[in-house]
């Protein structure tokens, strides 16, 4: 039965982006800027996904994501700001990050000779130790490059070839040699897939960038992960939330309609005199739209919109190939300031055991709102999120109590790591809220709970990488299951090329 259109469907809109992911957020932002008629639909109250905010009394927390990538010169969120005129933003450059292990401490610097002689301190074969940190420097410069010329793949079109041009360049050739490899190929024939604390170091950077360990990891991709610290993190004020709220601060201000509360259940293609077009289904009414940018997960494309058999092939093909995301389990917490010695960087992780393994529960991120960040946290208080990978099968199929359990046995877990970095945390704290997979799920609606985007391998990276469009003309999937992957940068460079795909524009500058 056809649903009747509401009084404020009568404008006429030439894109429906579903969901405010930074994806969906940064393709909208740039459409409405040039023109392009945007209607933004998403079925939470607040715009950011995954990297998202919620309100806790005075408290401000960061949902997910943390640490803000892309506000350098040259970074993609500081060019689709400068693109669409929107500079009303702080970003402060972070110094590092702290790595606390089971016997010793390594404070990951921005600065470039700060962190040759801290990573120096590690145990282990020295000379290949430098070896390892001076090609993972020269392959991370290089992909950073690539990212700013704003890579579209996998080739699927002759637009995609042109686009890619621009990769035929000297300064990318470190990239060519490495494209098949692993981190774990190349820690083999240095000879430091046994050293302990070094390997620790290396896998617990992986999980929270490429979300995958050493031995399945791609080269090309753990590099520039690994290298984030020294490329330059960012704090926002406000928090990882403040780039989705100025995001939609330039979409509105360029005239964006965005619908909040609002769930599309369904979208159906159409084709009338030879156009194609798109029924948009909510609960609230129906939208008929030429072109629609899902920023939605891949494995929820065929449960929301009615692909034909080739288009259905092709997600089925490409979930497939992303294989199961990870889960997270959380930890949000107000604490005192008096709580936090001076001098505390402002995210840390910790690895409480040697013989972990990602997904265990022994290592930790730890993330503090900034001093003086009053929009986070009012005067004399930090904001904590803490958070730990987790595996989606250990949440299914639960009972009641069973769930109970396992929740509080996570929670002390992630306790403890929060005990090692601040050991002044329980005498000092306010309130302790923990997440898991099924509070995300509901929060994010997305299948199991899995965030972040899939573990990148060789099968579905780089020219392998999980296309946006699945065969649908006039329908692309951005965001972090499809290509480049996970992070906020990713993401814009997701949404940019939906933009590319939709204007015929060439870039940003």
């Amino acid at each position: 039965m056809r649903l009747l259109a509401l009084p404020h469907m009568a404008k006429q809109f030439d894109v429906a982006v579903i969901g405010a992911g930074i994806a969906g957020l940064t393709a909208a932002a740039l459409l409405q800027h040039d023109g392009v008629r945007v209607l933004l639909l998403e079925a939470h109250d607040k715009p950011g996904g995954c990297a998202g905010y919620f309100p806790i009394r005075d408290f401000s927390f960061d949902a997910g994501a943390t640490v803000a990538l892309g506000f350098e010169p040259g970074g993609l969120h500081r060019r689709v700001f400068d693109y669409v005129g929107y500079t009303d933003y702080q970003a402060q450059l972070l110094e590092g990050l702290r790595m606390l292990l089971p016997d010793r401490e390594l404070m990951i610097w921005h600065d470039p000779i700060k962190w040759k002689a801290a990573r120096r301190t590690l145990p282990g074969h020295r000379l290949t130790q430098e070896l390892f940190w001076h090609l993972l420097e020269i392959v991370a410069d290089a992909s950073w490059r690539a990212l700013e010329r704003l890579p579209s793949l996998p080739l699927q079109t002759s637009r995609d070839w042109m686009r890619n041009l621009k990769l035929l360049n000297p300064k990318l050739a470190p990239l060519a040699p490495f494209l098949r490899c692993t981190m774990g190929d190349i820690l083999r024939w240095l000879r430091l897939e046994y050293d302990r604390a070094f390997l620790a170091v290396i896998n617990l950077l992986l999980i929270i960038t490429v979300q995958e360990e050493a031995a399945c990891a791609p080269f090309i991709n753990a590099c520039a992960g690994m290298d984030l610290f020294r490329h330059g993190g960012f704090h926002l004020r406000g928090g990882m939330g403040a780039i989705a709220r100025h995001l939609l601060a330039a979409f509105q201000g360029d005239g964006g309609v965005v619908r909040f509360s609002e769930t599309v259940c369904r979208v159906l293609p159409k084709t009338i005199k030879g156009k194609r077009s798109f029924s948009v289904i909510t609960a609230k009414g129906e939208y008929e739209v030429p072109r629609v940018v899902a920023n939605v997960p891949l494995q929820s494309v065929p449960h929301l919109a009615d692909l034909p058999p080739r288009a259905l092939r092709n997600a089925c093909r490409f979930e497939e190939r992303g294989g199961e995301g990870w889960g997270a389990v959380t930890l949000y917490a107000a604490v005192r300031e008096t709580a936090v010695p001076a001098g505390t960087p402002l995210h840390q992780q910790v690895l409480l055991d040697y013989a972990a393994r990602s997904g265990d529960g022994r290592d930790i991120f730890l993330s503090l709102s900034a001093p003086g960040d009053n929009e986070q946290a009012p005067n004399g208080w930090r904001t904590l999120t803490v958070s730990s990978h987790t595996r989606l099968g250990q949440w299914r199929d639960l009972s009641l109590l069973e769930y109970r359990e396992r929740k509080r046995a996570w929670r002390e877990k992630l306790l403890q790591g929060v005990r090692r970095a601040l050991p002044e945390f329980d005498a000092r704290r306010k309130f302790i809220i923990t997440g898991t997979p099924k509070t995300w799920e509901g929060y994010t609606r997305r299948p199991a709970g899995a965030v972040g985007g899939v573990p990148l391998t060789l099968r579905n990276t780089n020219l392998n990488a999980i296309p946006q469009r699945l065969g649908l003309r006039n329908l692309w999937v951005v965001g972090d299951t499809t290509f480049p992957g996970q992070g906020t940068v990713a993401c814009a460079l997701s949404g940019i090329n939906a933009w590319r795909d939709i204007t015929g524009k060439r870039g940003i500058p």
